[in-house]
Protein backbone atom coordinates (compact mmCIF):
# COMPACT_ATOMS: atom_id res chain seq x y z
CA UNK A 1 0.00 0.00 0.00
CA UNK A 2 1.08 3.45 -0.72
CA UNK A 3 1.65 6.02 1.66
CA UNK A 4 -1.34 8.21 -0.23
CA UNK A 5 -3.81 5.14 0.22
CA UNK A 6 -3.34 4.58 3.70
CA UNK A 7 -4.15 8.20 4.06
CA UNK A 8 -7.23 8.41 2.38
CA UNK A 9 -7.96 5.04 4.29
CA UNK A 10 -7.20 6.77 7.65
CA UNK A 11 -9.31 9.77 6.60
CA UNK A 12 -12.33 7.78 5.68
CA UNK A 13 -12.38 5.61 9.00
CA UNK A 14 -12.15 8.73 11.10
CA UNK A 15 -14.95 10.37 9.02
CA UNK A 16 -17.08 7.19 9.94
CA UNK A 17 -16.21 7.21 13.47
CA UNK A 18 -16.94 10.65 13.82
CA UNK A 19 -20.15 10.96 11.75
CA UNK A 20 -21.56 7.78 12.87
CA UNK A 21 -22.97 9.54 16.43
CA UNK A 22 -24.81 12.62 14.02
CA UNK A 23 -26.53 9.43 11.90
CA UNK A 24 -27.12 7.75 15.29
CA UNK A 25 -28.87 11.47 17.36
CA UNK A 26 -30.95 11.93 13.87
CA UNK A 27 -32.15 8.91 13.23
CA UNK A 28 -33.21 8.44 16.76
CA UNK A 29 -34.85 11.82 16.76
CA UNK A 30 -37.15 10.52 13.91
CA UNK A 31 -38.19 7.13 15.98
CA UNK A 32 -40.95 6.28 18.16
CA UNK A 33 -39.93 3.97 21.31
CA UNK A 34 -41.34 0.71 19.56
CA UNK A 35 -38.35 1.57 17.05
CA UNK A 36 -35.65 2.51 19.58
CA UNK A 37 -35.94 0.27 21.90
CA UNK A 38 -36.55 -2.80 20.38
CA UNK A 39 -37.79 -3.57 16.61
CA UNK A 40 -35.13 -1.14 14.36
CA UNK A 41 -32.04 0.17 16.27
CA UNK A 42 -29.49 0.64 14.15
CA UNK A 43 -31.67 1.21 10.73
CA UNK A 44 -33.49 4.20 9.31
CA UNK A 45 -36.82 4.65 10.98
CA UNK A 46 -40.08 3.06 9.32
CA UNK A 47 -42.16 6.05 9.92
CA UNK A 48 -40.81 9.33 9.85
CA UNK A 49 -41.99 11.03 13.06
CA UNK A 50 -41.34 15.03 12.14
CA UNK A 51 -43.54 16.36 14.77
CA UNK A 52 -40.32 15.90 16.77
CA UNK A 53 -39.36 19.29 15.18
CA UNK A 54 -42.38 21.05 15.00
CA UNK A 55 -40.43 23.34 18.07
CA UNK A 56 -37.60 23.45 16.29
CA UNK A 57 -38.26 27.51 15.24
CA UNK A 58 -38.70 28.30 19.27
CA UNK A 59 -35.69 27.00 20.34
CA UNK A 60 -33.66 28.83 17.34
CA UNK A 61 -35.54 32.16 18.59
CA UNK A 62 -34.86 31.83 22.02
CA UNK A 63 -31.16 30.41 21.52
CA UNK A 64 -30.79 33.89 19.40
CA UNK A 65 -32.05 35.82 22.12
CA UNK A 66 -30.59 34.51 24.94
CA UNK A 67 -26.96 35.16 22.47
CA UNK A 68 -27.76 38.87 21.73
CA UNK A 69 -28.11 39.26 25.59
CA UNK A 70 -24.91 37.79 26.55
CA UNK A 71 -23.19 39.65 23.49
CA UNK A 72 -24.84 42.79 24.42
CA UNK A 73 -23.72 42.12 28.06
CA UNK A 74 -20.37 41.40 27.22
CA UNK A 75 -20.14 44.98 25.14
CA UNK A 76 -21.16 46.95 27.77
CA UNK A 77 -19.89 45.24 30.79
Amino acid sequence: MTARFQFILGLLIWLVINLFPVYWMFTFSLKNNQEIFGENVIGLPKHWLWSTFSILPLYLFLSKKIQESFIAGTIKG
